[in-house]
Formats: C-alpha cells, structure tokens, sequence
C-alpha cells in the first residue's frame, strides 16, 4: 500500500499543476492615473462664465459702440483665452495672474458701462419743452452749450477722444402724442457713425449710435467747430422771431394771403443749396389737422430755407392752407 501510494505521488509530481489564480482580497491595487483633460472639464463653469461676460458687454456696448470699447473687448477676449488655454496645462502663478487680470478688467469695464448708462439715461439733463409760439424766443447758441456742458455729454466725447461734431439739430413743437422736443445728430469720428441725442420735452436725453454697421464721412468742405458756432451766434443775433416773420412775408408775397399755423418744425444742419455750402436753418409751418380715418396729421403749409445771416435760399409755400 506504501509502494502504491508513493508511487502515485511521483506521478502526480511529474504532471504540470494548475495555475493558482490570487484572491479578490490579495489583488494588487493598480493606481488609476488621472484624465489629461480633467483641469478642462474643471474649466467649463469658467468658460461659460467668460462667453456669457462678452454676450453681456456687447449688448451693454450696441448703443455706445467707440474705439475704446473695441480696445476694451480686444484685450479682455485676449486675457480670457490665454487664460483658459493656460488652465488647461498649468497651475501657476502665471495663470492665478491672467486669472485677476480678467477679473478686474470685467470689473473695470462693467463699472465704466454702468456709469455711461446711469449718465446717459438717468442723470442726462433734461431736453427743454418747446411750444409754438413760444419756441421762437429760445437760443439755439444756449440749447447747443447746456448739451456740451453736460456731465453725459462730456463722458461721451471723452469715450470717443473727443472726435463728436454737431451735424444737424431738429426742433419739433408737437409730435403726434408727445410734447415737443429737440433732437440733435452727431458725428462720431472714431467709429465715422451718427449719434443721436434727444428726447421730447420734459425727459432726460437718450443716446444712441445709430448706423454702426455702416460708416461714412464728413464732406471735406464741413466746417469746423468754430464756424458751426459762429453760424449758430448769427441766428441768435437776429433771433428766431425775425426768422418767423421773413417767413410769413414770404408766404404773403407769393399767395396774398397770411398762413394759418399751429406748429413750427426748425432744423439747423449743413446743407448744399445753390452756390451756398454751410449752416442752415431750415422753418417749417404746419397746420394741425386730420384726414379721412380720424387721423392727426400736420400738412405743410410753408417751408423756407435761410443762410445764418438771414438770405433766403428757398421757398415752398401751399395756398389756400
């Protein structure tokens, strides 16, 4: 039985065994390593935050659109990438730096946005109530200076480094269901657009930049500054009640007729009338009416276009109104 026995076992010796596999608990512990992109994905709430913020400055920017504010988008657009393209690689220093530098450019320029829109819509002075005949006692030359003097208005020309230049001013005494108002157009050399300013009367000023999309120049032959000024202190030397009268004159000289008016409609601009290039102003008499479907309407009844120093460029005169 011995023999048997230790024969068996040098058999079994001889054959190969199998495998022992380890136990679940006696595995080794392979240290996972993490995600190259794992800081990327940790960036993601930045990153909306960072497109959200330039969603926001160029909505806060549409009306307000200077080479400032392309100055300001450009570097923060900048700062932001570098920033983020660095998140993804390093933690450092340099990028804790980017990292405050765009923080307190969002700040700066939201803090520079809020008080351009706390100026302009809210602490604007007030645009002056026009009535006809009241209306032809104003300054055109004072109207102009409390505008320029303004705290809103200054903010703006420094915004566009002082390129703002008068292009036309419009006094209306009655909209179809306002007050009178005035409305003034500048040109904004840096961006080469329009900016209007006005409101009826009563209200703050509105600003806004009209045609941005579409940039134009001023005519070579524009004149500057001072001679807009000069022309402006020419109208208020002879005074718009003097402008009034030559007006009906002239309407009683072509129909034999005195007009009937309710309301004046005034406009200052540079115009190309004839052999004249400059200043003019421009006096509209109106009647207030209504047509067929009930509606109010305000039909011409004289419109006659003079020089600064009162020559009459033009006439158009309706008879029988």
């Amino acid at each position: 039985m011995n023999v048997r026995r230790s024969l068996e076992s040098r058999i079994r010796g001889w054959l190969p065994k199998e495998p022992t596999l380890p136990s679940k608990s006696t595995q080794p512990q392979v240290r996972q390593e993490s995600k190259p992109f794992s800081k990327l994905k940790l960036s993601t709430p930045w990153s909306i935050a960072f497109f959200v913020l330039l969603f926001v400055y160029f909505y806060l920017f549409n009306s307000q659109f200077s080479i400032i504010v392309f100055i300001l988008i450009g570097v923060t657009i900048a700062v932001g990438l570098t920033w983020l393209l660095l998140r993804t690689k390093y933690n450092n220093n340099i990028v804790k730096t980017f990292k405050y530098a765009l923080i307190a450019l969002a700040i700066f320029v939201l803090a520079f946005e809020s008080a351009g829109i706390y100026l302009f819509h809210f602490s604007g002075p007030l645009v002056p109530e026009v009535s006809f005949p009241s209306v032809l006692d104003s300054s055109l030359t004072l109207q102009l200076q409390n505008l320029e003097q303004s705290t809103s208005f200054r903010f703006l020309q420094a915004e566009h480094f002082g390129t703002l230049t008068f292009q036309d001013l419009t006094i209306v005494t009655t909209y179809s269901n306002a007050p009178g108002g005035l409305d003034w157009t500048f040109y904004a050399g840096d961006v080469r657009c329009k900016t209007s300013i006005g409101q009826s009367g009563g209200k703050p000023y509105s600003y806004l930049l009209v045609n941005v999309f579409r940039t134009y120049s001023l005519p070579q032959n524009y004149p500057s500054n001072q001679e807009i000024t000069e022309s402006f202190n020419q109208i208020d030397s002879l005074g718009l009640h003097w402008f009034y009268d030559q007006a009906i004159e002239e309407y009683q000289n072509s129909t034999g007729t005195k007009p009937v008016i309710t309301d004046l409609r005034l406009v200052v601009a540079f115009n190309n009338v004839g052999n004249y290039q400059g200043i003019t102003l421009s006096m509209t008499g109106v009647k207030a009416s209504y047509d067929n479907f009930g509606n109010k309407i305000y039909p011409t009844i004289f419109a006659v276009e003079f020089q600064p120093n009162g020559d009459v460029l033009s006439t158009r005169n309706t008879p029988g109104m």
